[in-house]
């Protein structure tokens, strides 16, 4: 694209220094040309006719040219505007021409290149040329070819200079407004998928740039749909179990078996086992309207609220997000939960690193085999089945903690520390940042 626009600016300027308009933007362009055309017309008049040549040759360059001919070209018209500076020459000039007939025509292309044969060997570059023709004393005709770089040379190169680069910062400035919403579009696509909050794609660019991102924001509303859909299933599936369990519990209250309170241990572990299911199906579903919040400030209320020591190093600088304060609390409560029942002495560190904000729970616990890491985020996945005895877990705690996140638009990812221990690292993207 700046190729061609820098193509179709020089053929602009060829163009226009070849008609009677280069007159107007640069009135004193002819001048110089009609200054030293007098000279030519007088050392012509004025030598033996056998000097001619040498004359022609010394005034001819690579840029310009004269040859000498017995009538006016077929084509040259006069041109009052062009004529001007020939009929108007100064005191000082060679010459008088005022009087003489002037005539003008543009040449290019096979006839330039039939005038340059006659004028034998010649240095005269270019495709096209100005040819001024104007009558000499003996009724022949003088004929002086100019290039482009005859007229830029004197008096057009900083006009030259100025399109070319006014060409070529409007074909950057152009480029840079076409692979904007390409570069957005881009980046907005990449986020697609990494959490279940919808990341809508403005619409912007070009039409055919608009229709993808149309199809996308519609694609992501489907597939919100569909999570919606499988949220409200699950809920009704624990919902309708919760509800037996309860009939079961007002059964038991007059039976008279001595292994109640057993019954009552099994249907209370059910209990929290369904609770934890309906929680992990609403908890990729925002209910509340998302709240403009600190995660610093909110980082360090929540811990206070743990019923046991945990170190923190956590980062003074701001970072604020809009999202469900109770979803993040509840999160990070759980991944500190963990770290304490499965390891020891938790600790939280966050810190702002490349723009986004991160949040790194440690343990000093014997960590997570390398092959196991990819599931322990599947529901009621257990490393060790005889852990949820323990602890009471249901398998669900992970896989809720990152459901949750996941609606807030933060990523969490479980990682083994070097010397022993597990991390937990919630990433909140440098997008999800409010100013």
């Amino acid at each position: 694209m700046l190729l061609g626009s820098l193509f179709i600016t020089a053929s602009f300027v060829n163009t226009l220094l070849q008609t009677s308009l280069v007159f107007r933007v640069f009135p004193g362009v002819m001048d110089h040309h009609a200054i030293a055309t007098s000279e030519l017309v007088f050392l012509l008049e004025s030598v033996p006719e056998d000097a001619a040549p040498v004359v022609l040759s010394a005034y001819s360059s690579a840029s310009r040219a004269a040859y000498v001919r017995e009538d006016f070209p077929a084509q040259a018209k006069p041109s009052a505007a062009m004529s001007q500076p020939f009929q108007s020459l100064p005191a000082n000039a060679a010459y008088d021409l005022s009087g003489r007939e002037t005539r003008f025509r543009t040449i290019r292309g096979v006839d330039l290149a039939l005038s340059k044969s006659q004028l034998g060997d010649t240095t005269l570059v270019g495709m096209s040329a100005l040819e001024v023709s104007i009558q000499l004393e003996d009724q022949r005709v003088l004929s002086v070819l100019l290039t482009p770089p005859a007229i830029i040379g004197y008096y057009g190169l900083p006009l030259f200079g100025l399109f070319v680069l006014t060409i070529a910062a409007a074909s950057l400035l152009s480029l840079y407004f076409l692979f904007r919403p390409l570069k957005k579009l881009e980046a907005a696509t990449s986020a697609i998928g990494q959490t279940s909050k919808p990341h809508f794609i403005e619409e912007e660019g070009s039409e055919d740039i608009r229709r993808v991102a149309r199809a996308l924001n519609a694609m992501q509303q489907r597939v919100s749909a569909l999570i919606a859909e499988r949220s409200r299933m699950v809920a009704a599936m624990a919902h309708d179990v919760r509800t037996s369990l309860t009939h079961m519990k007002l059964r038991l209250d007059d039976a008279q078996e001595t292994d109640i309170e057993a019954l009552q241990r099994d249907i209370s572990t059910m209990e929290a086992l369904i609770g934890d299911m309906m929680l992990y199906a609403r908890s990729e579903q925002t209910t509340t309207k998302p709240e403009l919040i600190e995660l610093g400030g909110l980082i360090a209320t929540t811990l206070d609220t743990v019923p046991f020591p945990v170190e923190t190093a956590l980062t003074s600088a701001s970072f604020r997000v809009a999202a469900d304060p109770p979803a993040i609390r509840r999160a990070l409560i759980n991944l500190v939960q963990n770290a304490k029942d499965y390891g020891d002495d938790p600790r939280v560190v966050s810190r702002i690193d490349s723009g986004e904000f991160l949040i790194s729970i440690e343990d000093t616990g014997p960590g997570i085999p390398p092959d196991e890491i990819k599931h322990v985020f599947d529901p009621f996945y257990r490393l060790d089945p005889s852990r949820s005895r323990s602890t009471g877990g249901s398998g669900l705690g992970l896989s809720i903690a990152k459901s949750l996140l996941s609606a807030q638009g933060a990523t969490l990812n479980l990682s083994n520390m070097h010397g022993g221990g597990l991390r937990a690292t919630i990433k909140f993207p440098e997008t999800a940042r409010i100013f």
